[in-house]
């Protein structure tokens, strides 16, 4: 079910909830050929605040590239990435592990999946260090 479990630096940027940031920042990171691996983003109710999270195997770079365009990276921090088969009951699985430790998730969300790749999960707990070594047993 879990073929790998890693932690990865991820970024949160915080941008102006308004039409067309999104691609401004997925342009900015594409010319300089970063490939982004897992995103997530929300908009805040009522304000004009939206956060996108991002992780990149070359996370550095894009943050220094973000941030000398003036984009606020207000968060970098480790996230588990999880690598998993495409199979029902892997998140059961995944969950019931970190259940019975005691472990708090405070936010998931999943990549694409490729026929001949894993599909991937990235989760933000209450303990990463703790939830590395559980996942991976």
């Amino acid at each position: 079910m879990i073929r790998k479990v890693s932690l990865v630096p991820e970024l949160v940027v915080k941008i102006p909830n308004k039409i067309g940031m999104l691609a401004e920042i997925a342009s900015l990171i594409a010319e300089k050929g970063i490939n982004i691996e897992a995103i997530s983003g929300y908009a805040r109710e009522n304000t004009n605040d939206a956060y996108v999270m991002l992780i990149s195997n070359k996370c550095a770079l894009m943050e220094e590239l973000l941030k000398t365009k003036k984009y606020a990276v207000s968060e970098k921090k480790d996230v588990l990435m999880v690598e998993v088969e495409n199979e029902p009951g892997v998140l059961q699985h995944i969950a019931v592990k970190l259940a019975e430790e005691e472990i708090n998730i405070q936010y998931i969300y999943g990549t694409t999946y490729v026929s001949d790749s894993p599909a991937k999960i990235v989760i933000s707990t209450g303990d990463n260090e703790k939830a590395l070594k559980v996942l991976r047993r």
